[in-house]
């Protein structure tokens, strides 16, 4: 199956789910659903990859999920600067400190989701930038 194919599968499977996953959630994905969703999203950046062999190959599908990559180096980084084990649970990821800020759940889930958008926006931008 082609990276377009089921880029549009997957989109479409995320979409029905978070029908059901809004605030309050009626179903969770849990681990095992995000691990697979992160799997298909990494076979699909390589395969875009090896199509083309350029910076912009690496910097979209980075862009693309720039969200949870980004929060979770900020995350290791300060644990690692503190001393602390990286693989130690705490209270770092963006979501806890925009609830510290004062958010509520669907505000959070409001701005994290508009810089998803916003991040994956561009990086079909560039995408269709570096096809031309």
């Amino acid at each position: 199956v082609e990276s377009a194919s089921m880029s549009i599968i997957l989109a479409g499977a995320i979409v029905g789910f978070l029908v059901y996953n809004k605030y309050p959630a009626k179903v969770f994905m849990g681990d095992s659903g995000a691990n697979f969703v992160g799997f298909i999203l990494s076979i699909i950046a390589l395969d875009g990859a090896f199509k083309q062999a350029t910076v912009l190959s690496i910097i979209i599908p980075i862009l693309a999920l720039a969200v949870p990559i980004f929060d979770n180096l900020f995350v290791v980084f300060k644990r690692f600067k503190a001393g602390q084990p990286v693989y130690q649970a705490d209270r770092r990821q963006i979501h806890f400190r925009l609830q510290r800020k004062g958010l509520n759940p669907n505000q959070i889930v409001g701005f994290i989701t508009i810089i998803s958008i916003v991040c994956s926006i561009l990086s079909i931008l560039l995408l269709f930038y570096n096809h031309q």
